[in-house]
């Protein structure tokens, strides 16, 4: 019984922090172009889409809000991500996300599947 119960347990933690990879769809080669370095923030490309998001970390999400932007690549690659947030905000009606946690996790999806990917973890979806 206790065995169960980790072997649950574990499965929901790494599940629940691993990008659900797309089968098909327009190659991202795992992110290469958004890892590179924007020369005008001097930061990596992915960044920007986490700002238009996020903000610094103080933009506020209601339950099942969600925020969406894009990055053209080129005439014909297009990176969109969306993020939602899926569960009651606390008491005070607020739910935020970290720029680093919207960078950890755009990254998994981003960098980690050949076409890009989704994750779900906790109280949000990221795509």
């Amino acid at each position: 019984m206790r065995l169960c119960f980790i072997l649950i347990t574990l499965t929901y933690y790494v599940s629940a922090s691993y990008a659900l990879c797309y089968t098909s769809g327009r190659l991202g080669d795992y992110g290469k172009w958004l890892k590179e370095k924007d020369p005008t923030i001097d930061k990596e490309r992915l960044s920007i889409a986490c700002s238009a998001l996020v903000g610094r970390g103080d933009v506020s999400f209601a339950k099942y809000e969600s925020r969406s932007t894009c990055m053209q690549e080129d005439l014909r690659t297009k990176w969109d991500f969306k993020i939602e947030r899926l569960s009651e905000p606390k008491t005070d009606g607020t739910a935020t996300m970290t720029m680093d946690v919207c960078l950890e996790y755009l990254r998994k999806e981003a960098y980690g599947c050949k076409y890009g990917g989704r994750i779900e973890y906790w109280d949000w979806e990221i795509e």
